[in-house]
């Protein structure tokens, strides 16, 4: 029986800025390389970075990040933003309105003069920005405030709206590490609801200042200083900075303009654990799998269907089982034969991007299933002995691949908040693009180079 269409949305327009590339053509290249894109500091980087003298010569401090290079630049001018409010806007903020501009020009509306109801769904990371300023001390009530403006995750979406002239709903998003995946679904939401045309999805995780981790025993990061999901050798997180930002739009609209789509979005489902689990900080298998199962079932599509899963994949002992099994179960439950699923960890190359991580990893999912592509885990050796790999659809690929999927190719990804406010989307290949009236083929749509 053929899909109903009239409820998928298109990703009309893409950008990031993320670690180790100055454009995303550079990043999926370096993706499919299977390369680490984290950085490691020497001493003199660390102090002139600000970090506390006492962490800078503890043992236990693990002096690694997905730096993300120009963090501290800002075209102000271009937004009409006063050297003093930048100055008091947290990087976070800037980046996201430059991805926001980017996003939009890449789908082709104009930023400050599109036709279409635009909604804006934002999130960000704490502001360390905010923090290191109040620490410094000296700040006025007056600038105390505009600071605040600047920095708190209330305003973000607001202001990308204010700035870009953009009058849909604006809403920020916050639910941890799963926030800028469940403002994904939350903007679907709205564009299936008619309640905008457009829809603008940003999500920032910027830390401030990129230096590294503390390493505490027993704790979620990595005292190597290396992120490996799903390997025998993880040991936890390492983290990131980085901006992703997608356009969407219905996609009987987005083709009747005659856009050609990244990719579609089938279906999104968010849901959370509770309390049925070990604590508050841990994983649930059965939220997993039940998110996992209600975006299948809004997607309308089932496991069969589909070759590849941007996971979670934080690389941490306790969380990759979990993740393993869940996914493992929902798929298996609907229908996906073992070892059919290609498996993707974004964090094992870039780190924890938090509050962008969602996103990053639905934009390299539509890569996955545009390009017809399947990236490496960067840096995986062996299976982690804790996986229940017996007849599992997952597979973690170590080498680039082609497409060895079902067709069309569809992918999942996964996005699990810490607190257990989990997401998961279900994404398509874009559909081939119309003949032209002229008889002459359109030409394939290129990445930019953004930024």
């Amino acid at each position: 029986m053929t899909r109903d269409r009239s409820l998928d949305i298109a990703v009309t327009g893409v950008s990031g800025r993320f670690p180790g590339s100055s454009d995303l053509a550079g990043w999926w290249e370096a993706l499919v390389e299977g390369r680490v894109l984290t950085t490691r500091y020497d001493k003199r980087r660390l102090r002139e970075a600000g970090v506390h003298p006492s962490l800078v010569d503890d043992p236990e401090f693990v002096p690694v990040h997905g730096h993300l290079d120009d963090a501290d630049r800002f075209e102000n001018a271009l937004f009409r933003v006063s050297p003093r409010e930048a100055e008091m806007m947290d990087p976070q903020h800037r980046l996201m309105l430059e991805c926001a501009w980017a996003a939009l020009e890449d789908a082709g509306t104009s930023p400050l003069d599109t036709a279409l109801t635009t909604g804006v769904y934002a999130s960000a990371s704490g502001s360390g920005y905010l923090r290191a300023m109040l620490a410094g001390g000296g700040l006025d009530p007056m600038t105390l405030e505009d600071a605040v403006h600047g920095n708190e995750p209330d305003f973000m979406a607001s202001l990308i709206s204010y700035k870009l002239n953009l009058t849909g709903p604006a809403i920020a998003v916050q639910t941890a590490c799963s926030s800028s995946l469940v403002a994904l679904h939350t903007a679907v939401q709205a564009l299936l609801n008619g309640e905008c045309d457009q829809a603008l999805v940003v999500g920032a995780g910027v830390a401030y200042p990129q230096a590294g981790h503390l390493h505490v025993p027993g704790g979620i990061h990595s005292a190597a200083g290396a992120c490996r999901p799903f390997d025998e050798h993880a040991d936890g997180v390492v983290a990131g900075s980085g901006v992703a930002c997608v356009v969407l739009r219905r996609l009987e609209d987005a083709l009747a303009d005659g856009v050609e789509p990244y990719g579609v979005v089938l279906g999104t489902a968010v849901n959370n654990d509770g309390s049925a689990k070990a604590g508050y900080y841990a994983p649930s298998a059965g939220g997993q799998e039940a998110v996992i199962r209600a975006a299948l079932e809004a997607a309308d599509v089932d496991g069969a269907s589909i070759g590849y899963l941007e996971t979670h994949g934080t690389g941490t002992r306790v969380g990759d089982p979990i993740e393993w099994s869940a996914a493992s179960a929902a798929l298996r439950a609907a229908g996906a034969a073992p070892g059919q699923v290609a498996v993707g960890a974004l964090k094992a190359n870039t780190g924890h991007l938090d509050n962008a991580a969602g996103l990053a990893g639905l934009i390299k999912a539509l890569y996955v299933v545009r390009e017809g592509v399947v990236p490496p885990v960067a840096g995986f050796t062996r299976l982690n002995p804790l996986l229940d790999t017996e007849d599992s659809p997952l597979y973690v690929p170590a080498a680039a691949a082609p497409w060895s999927g079902p067709e069309p190719r569809r992918a999942g990804v996964s996005s699990f908040g810490v607190g257990g406010t989990n997401a998961h989307a279900v994404v398509e290949a874009p559909p081939a693009p119309a003949p032209r009236s002229d008889g002459q083929d359109r030409p394939e749509a290129g990445y930019l180079a953004l930024l």
